[in-house]
Order: C-alpha cells, then structure tokens, then sequence
C-alpha cells in the first residue's frame, strides 16, 4: 500500500508537529533569503518571528530578482539592523520552509537561502525593523540555542554552528 501522502503535502508547524497539506489549498512558491551575523564575541543576531516564537536567523521572503539588496532589505526589516551580503557570494545552507496559513487558506512552500554576512552599523535602528513581524532581536551565543527554541527549518544548520562550535568572524 502506498503512502497517502507525498512529502510534498507535509509540512511541520511551528510546535513540531507533523501535519498534511489541508486538501482544498494549492502551494504558493516563495524564495526566502536568511543571513548568518556574527558579532567579534561569537554571538550570532537571532529574531524570534511573532508568528512561530522560535528562534531564526534574520532575513524574509524576497524577490528573487532583487539580489543581495533584496537579502540586505529584509533582514533589516526582520531585525532593524543594516546587514551586507556580498554580492557574488555562495549559499552557506538550503532548506524548504512549508507552512499553512489558516486565515487565508493558503500553503505556502519556501526555498530558504542561508547566506554569510555581517553588520553594517552594530546600532540598532527602530526606523528599519518592521515591528510587528519580531517580538525578539538578540545576539545569542550558540551555547544558549536548543532544538526545541529554534525553527525547525534553521535547526540543523544552528545545529551544526551549535555542535561544532563554530565561530565566524564577519
């Protein structure tokens, strides 16, 4: 007997639960874009999203047309901090983010980009974060991030910074 559902159809919400796509709603595609911003004392800049509580690294949807500004705009958005890309520069992680919006009705499906960048101003700027969208910005050191407080879709990327005790300079 088959499966009666393609992983495409699952998605896992934010308390980790396992759910299927409801079945009157088609997928919309959306291209994602996150930034990995580390700070001289090995703390990395964190937003928890109002929507999840959980943490992840800043960044949104973009336009895919828009480049590395387009990346550099929602992070700022996310977290109120002016953060660069570089342009040209490779995809430190890919993961998929599907989500199900029950006001709307709608499943949304998100190629999520992990980039490397770093801040332009360590100055907190209110007039650049979308207030709303993030109940928390920090600096967290890796130490302090466990599976059950981060967003299931950036886990095993935190996990591998958390593990290895990597520290980036950026």
């Amino acid at each position: 007997m088959g499966a009666l559902f393609d992983n495409e159809d699952l998605y896992e919400s934010t308390n980790g639960m396992l759910h299927a796509r409801p079945l009157k709603t088609q997928p919309i595609f959306r291209l994602a874009a996150h930034v990995l911003v580390t700070n001289g004392g090995g703390r990395i800049l964190m937003v928890k999203p109002v929507w999840s509580g959980r943490w992840e690294l800043p960044g949104g949807i973009i336009d895919p047309i828009g480049g590395s500004d387009a990346i550099n705009e929602a992070c700022a958005l996310a977290c109120g901090y002016r953060i660069m890309v570089r342009r040209g520069q490779s995809v430190l992680f890919t993961t998929e983010r599907k989500r199900h919006h029950p006001i709307d009705q709608t499943f949304c499906r998100q190629m999520v980009l992990v980039y490397e960048g770093c801040v332009m101003t360590h100055q907190y700027d209110a007039a650049l974060h979308q207030l709303g969208e993030t109940s928390e910005v920090a600096w967290r050191y890796p130490s302090q991030l466990r599976r059950r407080d981060c967003h299931p879709a950036f886990w095993p990327f935190l996990r591998t910074v958390v593990l290895n005790g990597k520290k980036r300079a950026a």
